[in-house]
C-alpha cells in the first residue's frame, strides 16, 4: 500500500485524468444540452483529484483532513440549498471562501519556510495572497450587495480612484520587498491587511441597480489556483477545490433540471395554443 501510495506516477496520471475532465466539463456546461454531462465531468473530475491529493506520500496523518472534509460538507450542503434566484450570491460566498482558504495556506506556507524562501516561492505565495485577500473581502461585499444586506447607494468620494490604486501600489510594493528580503516577517500582515481593505473600497461605488457587477468583478477568484510555483500548495488547493466544485456542481445540476423545466412548460403552453 505504502509503493501504491507513493507513486508518483500513477498521481500524475490521476491529475492528468482530472484536469482533462475540468476542461471537458466546462466546454459541455456551455451548452444546455450538454450541461448535465457537464456537471457530471466535473464531479467526477473532482473526486479523482481529491484522490490524488489523498495518496500523496507527504501525507502522514488523515485526522486533519477528514474533520475538514466533514466540516466544509457540513457548510456546502446549506448553501446549495437554495433558491434559483439566490445563487449568485451563494456563488460569491463560495469565492470568498475559497479565496480566504487560498489566503491562509500561502500564509502558514511563508511563516512555515522564512526566512529561507526562494524568490520565485515568494513571488508566487505573494501574488497569490494578495490576490485571495482582496478577493475575500469583495465577494463577501459583493454577496452582501447582492442580499440586500448592504446599503445600496454607490459610496464615492473625490479621488477614489487615486487611493484604491495607491493601496495596491503599497501591497505590491511590500511584496517585491518581501521576495528580496523575505526574513522581513514583520511585513507580510500588511501585505494581507491592504489588500483586504482594497477588496472592500472597490466594492463601495457599485451601486443596489448594478449590484451584479460586483460579482462578476470577483471572478478574479480564479487566479486563486494559480500556485503551481509550489507543489505543496497545489496538494492543499486540490482538497478545497474538491469541496467548492462539488458544491458549485450540484447548483448547476439544480439549474440545468429547472431549465428542462421550463422548456417543458413552454412547449406545453404552445401545444395548448
Amino acid at each position: 500500500m505504502t509503493d501504491f501510495a507513493g507513486n508518483q506516477y500513477i498521481i500524475e496520471i490521476v491529475y492528468l485524468i482530472a484536469s482533462a475532465l475540468f476542461i471537458l466539463s466546462l466546454r459541455w456546461m456551455s451548452s444546455p444540452s450538454t450541461a448535465r454531462h457537464g456537471v457530471r465531468a466535473g464531479e467526477i473530475g473532482m473526486v479523482l483529484a481529491i484522490a490524488g491529493t489523498l495518496l500523496h506520500h507527504g501525507i502522514v496523518d488523515y485526522k486533519w483532513i477528514i474533520i475538514a472534509l466533514v466540516l466544509g460538507t457540513g457548510i456546502g450542503i446549506p448553501l446549495g440549498r437554495v433558491q434559483m434566484t439566490a445563487v449568485p450570491q451563494r456563488t460569491a460566498l463560495s469565492h470568498a471562501f475559497g479565496a480566504l482558504c487560498v489566503t491562509l495556506v500561502g500564509t502558514a506556507e511563508f511563516y512555515l519556510r522564512s526566512p529561507n524562501v526562494p524568490r520565485f516561492m515568494m513571488a508566487v505565495l505573494a501574488m497569490e495572497v494578495i490576490l485571495g485577500s482582496l478577493t475575500f473581502t469583495g465577494s463577501l461585499m459583493a454577496a452582501g450587495k447582492l442580499q440586500e444586506i448592504l446599503p445600496q447607494r454607490p459610496l464615492t468620494y473625490k479621488g477614489q480612484n487615486f487611493v484604491n490604486l495607491g493601496l495596491l501600489a503599497v501591497a505590491v510594493a511590500i511584496a517585491i520587498y518581501l521576495v528580496q528580503h523575505p526574513e522581513g516577517r514583520q511585513l507580510f500582515p500588511f501585505m494581507i491587511g491592504i489588500p483586504m481593505l482594497f477588496g472592500v473600497l472597490m466594492v463601495v461605488p457599485i451601486g443596489g441597480a448594478d449590484r451584479w457587477r460586483a460579482r462578476r468583478l470577483f471572478r478574479i477568484h480564479s487566479f486563486r489556483d494559480h500556485v503551481e510555483g509550489d507543489e505543496s500548495l497545489v496538494h492543499e488547493c486540490s482538497v478545497r477545490s474538491l469541496r467548492a466544485g462539488a458544491d458549485l456542481g450540484g447548483c448547476g445540476n439544480r439549474s440545468e433540471n429547472s431549465s428542462q423545466r421550463h422548456r417543458r412548460g413552454s412547449r406545453s403552453n404552445s401545444g395548448c395554443s
